[in-house]
């Protein structure tokens, strides 16, 4: 009888050991998103519609780029067609989207004045995602059957 208490004891402390060694991947340690992580001038380079079968468009007759400044949380967004130029200004929030296997950066941009360059349902605030290609995606226009628009960075700042 004895060797079966003794038994059961050592099985159960190793039960216990390998419970509380068990790597725990349900929830992982979130780090806080890098500060510079926007810094710099990012490129329209193509824009999805909600139209299925129909590729991204690449080719643009106009240019607009979206340049971050971690230091203050601000950016300028610039379109330019020809000899049209708009901008508007405003800051930044960066978030951590911990719920995708994979790490993505959730950035929303708020406009300083109310403008019509505002690319979102609402009209007060634009939703984009950072993905781990470096691919910074405008999500606040689809649910509205908006295009999707991915910037990619162009240039750094230091």
């Amino acid at each position: 009888m004895k060797h079966y208490v003794k038994i059961l004891g050592m099985l159960t402390a190793l039960v216990i050991a390998l419970s509380c060694s068990k790597k725990n991947d349900e929830n992982p340690i979130i780090i806080d998103p890098v500060e510079n992580v926007m810094d710099g001038t990012w490129s329209l380079t193509s824009a999805t519609g909600n139209v299925a079968n129909v590729p991204p468009q690449t080719k643009f007759d106009y240019k607009k780029t979206i340049s971050f400044k971690s230091s203050d949380s601000s950016f300028i967004k610039t379109y330019e067609k020809g000899d049209e130029s708009k901008t508007a200004k405003g800051t930044f929030s960066i978030s951590i989207d911990s719920s995708s296997s994979t790490i993505k950066y959730m950035i929303i941009l708020k406009y300083g004045d109310k403008s019509d360059f505002v690319e979102s349902c609402s009209k007060s605030q634009e939703d984009y995602v950072l993905n781990e290609k470096s691919e910074l995606t405008l999500t606040s226009w689809v649910p509205c059957d908006g295009p999707s628009y991915v910037y990619r960075r162009i240039q750094v700042i230091d």
